[in-house]
């Protein structure tokens, strides 16, 4: 599955503590690793649907639903 960069937008303004998609954009061309292992983790653990929005995890047992 092709990962857009708007779908990557949420993860790295969270993970940098953006605020906005402009700064999210300049971050992930700023470091084509970043773009790559994200696009990756989701391509690993989502599953698309038919109109290209991601649905859900792939295989949720590589994580625990208690604490």
């Amino acid at each position: 599955m092709i990962v857009h960069d708007t779908a990557l937008f949420p993860l790295v303004k969270n993970m940098f503590n953006l605020t906005n998609d402009k700064d999210a954009l300049a971050k992930l061309n700023e470091d084509p690793n970043l773009r790559e292992t994200l696009s990756c983790l989701l391509n690993e653990y989502t599953v698309d649907s038919k109109n290209g929005k991601i649905k859900g995890l792939a295989n949720s047992t590589n994580f625990s639903n208690s604490l």
